[in-house]
């Protein structure tokens, strides 16, 4: 019983409904097995059976187009997925053939009881996807039995965000409606790295501009009708999105109206305008939040060379940049010194700043300093302190006092001597 609700079949379809439903399917079912290569039923055939993969891999086989006998194969099919239900609900001849590609085990419910137990639920959903694919405008005349063939070449895929689903450049082969989320529509734009000039900004990684922003019931890919590479790239924007795709050969040969081409085409031209001119917005506004350059060409040794230049940028201006300016410490003298002393408190905690003044003051005030106030001034400075501006005007005026004193004078005259 686990096992079986472990299929993605019976996990979307039969599990919600209740373990008493899972119980009665499980009851009736009939065990089947086909060889490789075997068809399992055939396109035309009155469908009779509806069909669930426990194991193996089969092929769809469609015809070409409604009146061709030409058949192709448009998908493949795997382990947990069920199969049949068309012809069951719509009492139609089936409209694909299934072949083995390997051999296969198969899970049967015949259609009696596949009505009368899943047949209300299946049916609910199948009328929920004729009701999505109206919401698109290719789809809207359809009638219900058109739009019912057309889904079964739809295949249902969940992304989570940030997924690529495909790059601009890529190889286009589907057209993608999205039923749930959001994707997101983006294209190259080459931007510049820096906002100086600088050669390194031709090299700049071109950068993703974001062009359109898609929910459900929009198409994504529908530009592949008139080319065979996508111009844009296409990422999951929501946690997740669940879209429905169609191979391009599919859709093509199930879509020939030349009245729905020339709507798909108008549709698709009403987007391209719209996304060019969006592109056009940022080109622009990159532009101008970028400097402005000139490129002017030489021909020295017979090439052209570019070079950016900004003319904003003085060639003295951006030299003088470069200039060693001289330190405002080294330019100061002893009027500059007494200056500064006198309007701030001055910090002084390094021997270097305690060696600059025990020198300078001693050989610009006095001869006498370094007999007289050595010792004095050496317990001064001998631990980090700050010396307030009146202690300072003190020393430098017991200091200019010995200089007249005439005990100076005459240490003077006797070391002229």
């Amino acid at each position: 019983m686990s096992y079986m609700s472990s299929l993605s079949f019976f996990k979307n379809s039969i599990v919600p409904m209740g373990e008493d439903v899972i119980h009665t399917v499980c009851g009736v079912m009939e065990y089947e097995c086909f060889e490789q290569d075997q068809f399992i039923c055939q396109r035309g055939e009155q469908g009779e059976k509806f069909y669930v993969i426990l194991k193996g891999k089969v092929r769809v086989i469609v015809s070409s187009s409604i009146n061709d006998c030409s058949e192709y194969e448009t998908c493949q099919l795997e382990e947990g997925v069920g199969f049949g239900e068309f012809a069951l609900l719509q009492h139609q001849p089936r409209i694909a053939s299934i072949q083995c590609v390997v051999k296969t085990e198969l899970a049967v419910l015949t259609k009696e009881n596949y009505l009368n137990i899943i047949g209300k639920a299946e049916s609910k959903r199948m009328e929920d996807q004729i009701r999505f694919l109206k919401c698109f405008s290719i789809f809207k005349n359809w009638t219900k039995g058109n739009i019912m063939k057309i889904s079964y070449f739809f295949k249902e895929k969940t992304y989570t965000r940030k997924t690529v689903i495909f790059h601009e450049g890529d190889k286009a082969s589907e057209i993608i409606l999205i039923k749930s989320g959001e994707l997101e529509i983006s294209k190259s734009m080459r931007t510049f790295a820096h906002k100086r000039p600088s050669l390194m900004r031709i090299f700049s990684p071109p950068q993703n501009a974001n062009i359109a922003l898609l929910g459900p019931g929009q198409m994504v890919g529908d530009e592949i009708l008139n080319s065979d590479k996508h111009f844009y790239t296409c990422t999951v924007h929501s946690l997740f999105a669940t879209i429905l795709v169609m191979s391009k050969v599919d859709f093509l040969a199930r879509v020939k109206s030349e009245d729905i081409q020339d709507l798909l085409a108008s549709e698709n031209e009403t987007k391209e305008k719209m996304r060019s001119l969006r592109m056009t917005s940022l080109v622009k506004l990159q532009n101008i939040s970028s400097p402005k350059i000139e490129i002017k060409h030489s021909k020295s040794f017979g090439k052209k060379s570019e070079s950016r230049i900004n003319p904003i940028v003085n060639t003295q201006i951006s030299n003088s940049i470069f200039k060693r300016k001289t330190s405002r410490f080294k330019a100061l003298n002893q009027d500059d010194i007494r200056q500064i002393a006198s309007k701030a408190r001055v910090n002084l905690y390094t021997s270097s700043s305690h060696s600059f003044l025990h020198t300078n003051l001693g050989r610009l005030i006095s001869p006498l300093y370094s007999r007289v106030h050595e010792e004095t001034l050496g317990q001064s400075f001998s631990s980090p302190l700050k010396i307030v501006q009146k202690r300072i005007l003190s020393r430098e005026g017991l200091l200019k006092s010995r200089k007249q004193s005439p005990e100076n004078d005459w240490m003077i005259k006797n070391i002229k001597q």
